[in-house]
């Protein structure tokens, strides 16, 4: 994950997926995923699951969540991925995750907070 996020990271990032409706459950608009838009992963659709942010005295935030992957397209589903490509994956998956929760954050700073502290929106 980067370091550091601010409104042109995000943008950057924004690049790299889309947000779809459940593959399974299309008619059930609450249920969201991510796409993957560009790379060697394009196509593929995940869903986040739990999410927690830590913070330590003296050390980096940090943050653990999970996904499950909901798609793979045919064309990716038997190719071989070097652990450096895994490693760029994962990161890429939290950085998607950390732009939602930055965006969060900057409408709460902007707007005032109008949901639940635990609630992160995708839109």
């Amino acid at each position: 994950m980067k370091n550091t996020f601010d409104d042109e990271n995000v943008k950057e990032i924004d690049k790299l997926f889309r947000l779809v409706p459940y593959p399974q459950h299309i008619e059930d608009e609450k249920k969201v995923c991510v796409e993957i838009s560009e790379g060697p992963f394009s196509g593929t659709i995940l869903e986040f699951g739990k999410f927690s942010l830590n913070a330590k005295e003296n050390e980096e935030l940090t943050a653990d969540y999970e996904y499950d992957i909901i798609y793979v397209p045919e064309d990716k589903r038997d190719v071989e991925y070097t652990d450096e490509e895994g490693e760029e994956f994962e990161s890429m998956v939290g950085d998607i995750l950390m732009s939602f929760i930055y965006k969060q954050f900057k409408e709460k700073e902007e707007h005032g907070q109008d949901r639940e502290p635990d609630t992160i929106t995708l839109n």
